[in-house]
């Protein structure tokens, strides 16, 4: 089976859900999260175990990610949806938007 890369954007309580149903998943390799607040996206990184990074171009950018999980604040679901299309799709050139 191969496995695959996911991202998690959205660090807070449901991102914690969204991490732990990867953790579990035998079809994930590996997990990073984004949390926009730089500190944040360290401390809970820690607390969950995984990589993470307040920097969400250096997410979409990464050709390796299969999988994008929206656990953000509900506000935002939509701007993260759309950008996280864009790049993981590898439709952004075509959109005249840089890769990473």
């Amino acid at each position: 089976m191969n496995k695959i890369k996911v991202a998690v954007l959205g660090l807070g309580n449901m991102g914690a859900t969204h991490v732990k149903a990867a953790q579990d998943s035998p079809c994930v390799a590996s997990i990073i999260g984004y949390e926009p607040d730089r500190e944040k996206a360290g401390q809970r990184g820690k607390e969950l175990g995984i990589k993470a990074t307040d920097d969400l171009k250096s997410i979409l950018g990464d050709p390796e990610i299969k999988f994008v999980s929206i656990a953000a604040v509900n506000e935002v679901h939509c701007d993260l949806a759309v950008r996280s299309l864009i790049f993981v799709m590898g439709i952004a050139e075509t959109a005249g938007l840089p890769r990473a």
